[in-house]
């Protein structure tokens, strides 16, 4: 568990998912449960794998009516280092799913 202000995330414990179909499956079987503004982000997030690869913090913010600083604790508990990481998996994702178009 990773405590976030007054609010407590469950992950996996074994570090952040390895790819966006992970995360997926990790939120659909509670393994991460996202409270507040953390579940608006995560949401956001899933439903618009472009905005997260190829946007910065600040812009999903704003898009979700979040502060980057409840942006950047999100990406934390989900247990990646910084944003960028993040947003990696959704680059990979939507590489891949070119490649096979």
């Amino acid at each position: 568990m990773h405590h976030v202000g007054t609010t407590f995330v469950a992950s996996q414990g074994y570090g952040p998912p390895s790819d966006l179909w992970a995360l997926k499956e990790d939120i659909a079987a509670r393994r991460i449960v996202l409270p507040g503004q953390f579940e608006k982000i995560g949401r956001y997030a899933l439903a618009n794998p472009e905005e997260i690869a190829f946007g910065t913090s600040r812009q999903i913010a704003a898009s979700v009516g979040a502060s980057q600083s409840t942006v950047s604790r999100f990406v934390r508990a989900l247990g990646f280092e910084e944003f960028g990481e993040f947003r990696g998996i959704f680059r990979s994702y939507l590489r891949d799913r070119k490649s096979k178009v």
